[in-house]
């Protein structure tokens, strides 16, 4: 009987180039939004009914809520970021080209964080 022994694929030979990591997060990013949205506004939602419990909500006191909402303002600034490269690249006013894919995609990446410090913590 011939049997064939399993070959193990190291996948980690394959790396994504930076443009489509990019591209992947972009997608996932929109994702993480709507749900976050939704937590935003069950958050609302529950605490109408209760005027003093209103403000303390909206103030995320609690380490979870600021962890949660930190991740929330990531997500969304990258994602309208990601969203204006995707666009100024659809209607070739940055061009095709491979080197500017990849200086526009790490350029969002560090303008995320950089504007995420400056609105969070300035």
């Amino acid at each position: 009987m011939n049997k064939k022994n399993l070959i193990n694929l190291d996948l980690d030979i394959r790396k994504l180039p930076i443009n489509a990591m990019v591209s992947i997060l972009h997608r996932i990013s929109g994702i993480m939004n709507i749900f976050f949205l939704m937590w935003i506004v069950k958050k609302i939602c529950c605490t109408v009914e209760y005027r003093e419990k209103f403000f303390t909500v909206l103030s995320f006191r609690s380490c979870s809520s600021k962890i949660i909402f930190y991740i929330f303002c990531i997500s969304f600034i990258y994602h309208v970021l990601s969203g204006v490269r995707h666009m100024l690249i659809d209607f070739n006013i940055i061009g095709y080209s491979i080197t500017i894919s990849k200086v526009s995609s790490v350029l969002t990446i560090i303008s995320t964080f950089v504007i995420f410090f400056l609105l969070c913590f300035l």
